[in-house]
């Protein structure tokens, strides 16, 4: 699929190359997650692994572009010696800026003609600016080139921005397990019809 221009922001698919970077965001921001993603089973990496290792899964990345050529500069410079400050010393991971969102998804998933978009995030940098909901766009224009019909998303009771993003861009509710993800906070499916 072709990149899509949003200013210096930049939507693509993610290759195997970008393994570092994601992982750097997706830790960056687990503690946003309830339960935090490091702690459901197999953690991060193996969330990671998955999704880029199949051909059934993969990543949507919108990229900072401006930031990416800053820190490939900053990390030529700490190859060839020249800059005595570790990228390790900034506030925020210098590998996240480079993702402003992402998004996860599995291909096939309650039938071949659908999906599962399994990880949404938006670096907090980057909000406020309908990243999120371009993620979602990207991947559903992605999916009607392919004929697939419907998107499915799961999220908790108490992620009111997530559950606003959902409605608006047209998913309806269609279960809640009571209390899975703890005492008061319910899982929450949604779904969306493509075609």
């Amino acid at each position: 699929m072709n990149l899509k221009n949003e200013g210096s922001i930049f939507l693509r698919e993610a290759k195997k190359e970008d393994w570092d970077m994601i992982l750097a965001f997706m830790k960056f921001v687990d503690s946003e997650f309830y339960p935090p993603l490091s702690k459901r089973p197999g953690g991060i990496e193996e969330r990671l692994k998955r999704g880029l290792a199949s051909p059934k899964a993969n990543f949507i990345i919108a990229e900072n572009v401006q930031a990416s050529e800053e820190i490939n500069k900053i990390e030529s410079h700490l190859k060839e010696g020249l800059l005595e400050k570790r990228l390790e010393s900034l506030s925020i991971p210098a590998e996240s800026l480079r993702i402003a969102g992402l998004l996860s998804f599995e291909k096939a998933w309650k039938g071949e003609k659908n999906a599962y978009l399994s990880f949404v995030a938006v670096n907090p940098a980057f909000r406020k600016r309908n990243i999120a909901s371009a993620l979602i766009k990207f991947l559903e224009v992605k999916m009607h080139s392919e004929a697939m019909q419907r998107l499915y998303v799961c999220t908790w009771s108490t992620n009111q921005p997530a559950l606003t993003l959902y409605e608006k861009k047209g998913f309806l509710k269609v279960k809640i397990l009571k209390a899975a993800r703890g005492p008061e906070v319910d899982s929450i499916y949604l779904v969306k019809n493509i075609f």
